[in-house]
């Protein structure tokens, strides 16, 4: 094993096998550690962002599934109200479902 300048043998650097075949390279280590401290901060900087309430809800999405429900239920009422309990119910339960299950 070789130990030139800041490279140390893996066992002597952490919890390795001795039958190791390679070396660790401490300044590399510590500049991925460096790295990797700064993307963790974006990334708990954004989800801040990402996680905060909305005031409105998205428009479209609104938008779209609100038609869905109204065209379902006014279907239903034109056909299905009238045919009695057991229909009625069965009638609105497929229309609902067809219109919101892909």
């Amino acid at each position: 094993m070789n130990n030139k300048g800041s490279t140390k043998s893996d066992i002597e650097w952490g919890s390795f096998l001795e039958e190791s075949q390679w070396n660790l390279d401490l300044d590399t280590s510590e500049q991925f550690s460096i790295s990797n401290s700064e993307r963790r901060k974006i990334v708990h900087d954004s989800a801040r962002e990402l996680l905060s309430a909305k005031r409105f809800p998205p428009i479209s999405r609104l938008s779209v599934s609100l038609s869905k429900l109204l065209s379902a239920t006014a279907l239903w009422y034109l056909f299905d109200k009238r045919k009695g309990k057991e229909k009625s119910r069965r009638g609105i339960s497929r229309r609902l479902r067809l219109r919101f299950v892909k």
